[in-house]
């Protein structure tokens, strides 16, 4: 049963057995003579987090390895994974096995560090002009803008401030950071790379989010 609540479109599915849904509406287009829905109807309907999907395909990769994946785009997605399995409730990783709704600076996580995070920072720096994407700012930066560049620089000294207790506890073996944000890692490396190296944690970014979410989808059903 979904309980999305606060979360846009979402929330029309609030009180609806999705998988229920999903296999009536299945059945209803193999009713009507649409041939690949037929063995949909009865399929294993299973859900995972995207960010923990994306994480578990990246696992392939490394399948003895701790890691910390994250999602950085409207909001931070995250998942903590070793030898192939999501981790939660133990070496310091939230009950949830996810950051999105852990405290920071007497706020959400998901609120501060991803595209939402970085443009209120521009404007609480003055730094962005009302039309102004992070994309916008990234290039900006990068041309050598000093104002745009603080708000990197902020951005990933806060992004530090709030993994460094996670990266202590759980030791992960290398952050792989995705999403669109993750694009523009390149500054706020610096800082990220200073909190890893006393952990010989190796810092990674993947623009292939969906090939890896779909191998994750993959691991669901072995």
């Amino acid at each position: 049963m979904a309980r999305l609540q606060g979360l846009g479109k979402y929330d029309r599915l609030y009180g609806i057995n999705v998988r229920d849904a999903l296999r009536a509406e299945f059945a209803r287009r193999a009713a009507s003579g649409e041939a690949w829905a037929a063995s949909l109807a009865d399929a294993d309907v299973r859900f995972q987090n995207d960010a923990t999907l994306f994480a578990l395909g990246l696992s392939r990769l490394y399948p003895h390895e701790r890691l910390l994946c994250l999602t950085l785009g409207t909001g931070l997605g995250s998942a903590f994974i070793e030898a192939g399995r999501p981790v939660a409730g133990r070496s310091g990783v939230p009950d949830s096995g996810m950051l999105y709704a852990e405290a920071y600076r007497g706020r959400l996580v998901d609120e501060q560090f991803g595209r939402r995070g970085i443009l209120e920072l521009a404007d609480r720096m003055r730094a962005r002009r009302p039309e102004q994407d992070v994309r916008d700012l990234a290039d900006t930066a990068r041309s050598g803008d000093i104002a745009s560049l603080l708000v990197f620089r902020e951005f990933g000294t806060r992004l530090v401030e709030m993994l460094s207790p996670y990266i202590h506890s759980f030791r992960p073996q290398r952050l792989i950071l995705g999403g669109q944000i993750a694009k523009s890692s390149d500054l706020f490396a610096a800082e990220l790379n200073a909190l890893l190296q006393p952990y010989e944690c190796e810092l990674q970014t993947n623009n292939q989010v969906m090939e890896f979410t779909y191998l994750g989808i993959d691991a669901l059903f072995q």
